[in-house]
């Protein structure tokens, strides 16, 4: 039974307090889903005790299994449903744009306004937090797949260039145990993980969180099933859980990826310049145009 049938079921047997807590429910949904029951009792106005008294009167065992639930139904059932491809969102999304003059701009508007809106999601303790970990890392750990391969391979290579310590787990040709046997308190592994949400980065992330690394998230949503194992968790998408292509999430998660590079640079001047003179020691003429 789902849940928003469980409360329409118990519903008049509650007390006053617990109907306070089905309607928040029922509302917001995404807050129980990465939220603690003492958080959510703060925002509800009640104490952590009635969320529990609640889970128990919808016949869960505790607030844990209730927040199983609500993920679940929310990423599995919902909208952002793993097994159904989000390419055909990305082209009729285009659709009516298709007879406009600078078609173009069109698209380039939409990326500013994902940008926007992923600014406004950031959480500036988060975020210095995320900065501060990646700076004071022994090894940074990036893991990406299909479509989230190219970002984890940019990230790879920005932050190689900044620190020198990073690594991208490429499956066809790491072994996984060489990959995470290293991997301890002072490691820093990134999860960039996008609809469909592959299983091999999310173990990845488990792993990471069981030998006591700290875990960056980099998503599409606030529910996204990375979050039960990140420090922290950046979306770049709409926040919605709108199924949105990740193809059409580029650009945001580019833009904030490159905010993220450039905050490590500046919190470390003088690996930053080290790293600098190593490059400017190179005899690299040969690998480059002259511009001649």
């Amino acid at each position: 039974m789902k849940l928003r049938d469980r409360i329409s079921e118990k519903y008049m047997g509650l007390t006053k307090s617990l109907k306070k807590v089905a309607e928040y429910t029922l509302n917001n949904p995404q807050d129980f889903a990465i939220h603690s029951a003492a958080e959510i009792g703060e925002r509800v106005g009640v104490s952590e005790t009635t969320i529990i008294r609640f889970c128990y009167a919808l016949g869960y065992s505790g607030f844990s299994e209730l927040q199983k639930e609500v993920r679940r139904q929310i990423i599995l059932d919902g909208e952002v449903n793993p097994n159904q491809s989000s390419l055909k969102q990305y082209q009729s999304s285009k659709e009516g744009m298709a007879n406009r003059s600078k078609f173009y701009a069109k698209v380039m508007e939409r990326d500013i306004i994902n940008i926007q809106q992923t600014i406004s999601r950031i959480k500036e303790d988060q975020f210095q937090l995320a900065v501060q970990k990646i700076t004071e890392a022994s090894d940074i750990l990036i893991s990406g797949y299909r479509t989230s391969f190219a970002a984890a391979h940019w990230l790879t290579f920005a932050l190689n260039i900044v620190r020198g310590n990073a690594r991208t787990y490429r499956p066809a040709t790491d072994d996984l145990i060489l990959f995470v046997e290293k991997m301890d308190a002072r490691s820093v592994f990134i999860a960039v993980t996008f609809h469909r949400y592959m299983k091999d980065t999310l173990q990845l992330a488990q792993i990471a969180k069981e030998r006591g690394a700290f875990v960056i998230g980099l998503t599409d949503t606030s529910i996204s099933p990375i979050t039960r194992y990140a420090d922290v968790t950046f979306a770049v998408g709409h926040g919605s859980g709108d199924n949105a292509s990740t193809l059409d999430l580029s650009a945001s998660l580019f833009s904030f990826m490159n905010a993220l590079v450039a905050a490590v640079s500046i919190s470390d001047p003088d690996c930053f310049h080290s790293r600098v003179a190593q490059y400017d020691q190179l005899n690299l003429k040969d690998f480059f145009t002259s511009g001649d």
